[in-house]
């Protein structure tokens, strides 16, 4: 699968444009095995963009949970829902956290 940049390269962020050249980032998007993300567990209402958190399984030795995160106060509660999940199918979690 490509990776889709919904922005105008020439006027992004240094901090943007780092996660997008992230190796561990493409690497998770270019990944073989190809299989979808899924939202494990998410506060938002239907199409309104706030905070999810989401999991694949991969070619890797770890499975990738990616969370999305509109602001800091939610962080904590996420990341506990995280750990849990993490903990329920260790050692096969690895988690990563982008902050927009």
């Amino acid at each position: 699968a490509p990776l889709l940049i919904g922005s105008r390269l020439l006027s992004m962020p240094s901090s943007d444009l780092a996660t997008y050249t992230n190796s561990e980032v493409i690497a998770v998007n270019q990944d073989e095995l190809g299989v979808q993300g899924v939202v494990v567990w998410s506060n938002c209402p239907p199409y309104v963009p706030r905070d999810n958190w989401w999991n694949s399984p991969w070619s890797m030795p770890h499975d990738v949970c990616c969370q999305w995160t509109s602001g800091l106060a939610t962080i904590a509660s996420v990341i506990f829902v995280a750990a849990a999940s993490c903990r329920a199918r260790a050692p096969r979690c690895s988690m990563l956290v982008l902050l927009p």
